[in-house]
């Protein structure tokens, strides 16, 4: 792997395909960008290099939808050049591929370094350590747990970035492999039964319905769930301490509950 010791550059055709994203696919790209930077062998991530040429040009996974294209130059520097649909990602790519094989050069005009983020992580050093303990004793049947922490990660990012007032919506599913480990509620589409259930419950939401969807899914629809991760702004224990604690005891798999407050997550269960 490339090494990143100095601040990427910015091309113009990265600002251009920058700008046409939406607020929210803005901030997905600013924090993988942020990721990568700190880790660039952090799981989930998917970062590698693209077939068919000896030059180093690589994507990294932003969504399901969208990919990052970036390169480094002949001083070793790492040059965003492209964000954007995965389809058009790598046409830009094979475009790169043809200039470079060609050796007419990539324009250098305009070029901006990047400048990082200022901003905590979601899940804080401590969380996220815990959380793969969890996965870990919970014994899901992955072949890397630090990757599959990273996508709970990401999906919890793009649900909570913007606050949690109003309900709950449905992150985008995990591509790739994370497929088979994550199912999530609320979900627009209903795929197989996986090891990990991730739900949300936010300020508009019903606690206590989306506690009564958690256990069908993982008591009936999905018995073999071994690990339930609630994210939620509107945690009662009266409520689950009366109507749900004994029920959710029968069940094979755990339950862990983080509270969001303010942009930070706390384990309250």
């Amino acid at each position: 792997m490339p090494t990143v010791d100095v601040p990427p550059q910015i091309s113009n055709a990265y600002k251009k395909s920058y700008r046409k994203l939406s607020r929210l696919e803005r901030r997905r790209v600013d924090t993988t960008i942020q990721k990568f930077l700190d880790h660039p062998d952090l799981g989930g991530l998917n970062f590698e290099k693209l077939s068919g040429t000896d030059e180093d040009v690589y994507s990294i996974r932003v969504t399901i939808r969208i990919r990052l294209i970036m390169r480094w130059n002949a001083d070793g520097v790492p040059v965003l050049d492209y964000v954007g649909q995965h389809q058009q990602a790598y046409r830009r790519a094979d475009q790169l591929y043809m200039m470079l094989a060609d050796r007419e050069g990539i324009p250098h005009a305009d070029f901006e370094t990047y400048t990082p983020m200022v901003r905590e992580p979601m899940l804080s050093g401590d969380v996220r350590m815990d959380l793969e303990r969890q996965l870990r004793e919970a014994k899901i049947d992955t072949p890397n747990i630090a990757d599959l922490a990273g996508m709970l990660d990401g999906m919890i990012e793009e649900m909570t970035w913007g606050g949690t007032s109003g309900r709950a919506g449905s992150p985008e599913s995990p591509d790739g492999a994370g497929g088979t480990w994550i199912n999530v509620i609320p979900s627009e589409q209903e795929g197989p039964c996986t090891d990990v259930l991730l739900a949300f419950c936010f300020d508009a939401d019903s606690f206590r319905n989306r506690l009564d969807e958690i256990h069908h899914h993982a008591g009936v629809r999905c018995p073999r769930t071994k690990l339930i991760i609630l994210i939620t702004s509107k945690w009662d224990p009266k409520s689950w301490k009366q109507h749900h604690r004994n029920r959710f005891a029968d069940l094979t798999g755990r339950l862990i509950v983080l509270m969001a407050v303010e942009g930070q997550l706390t384990r309250v269960l």
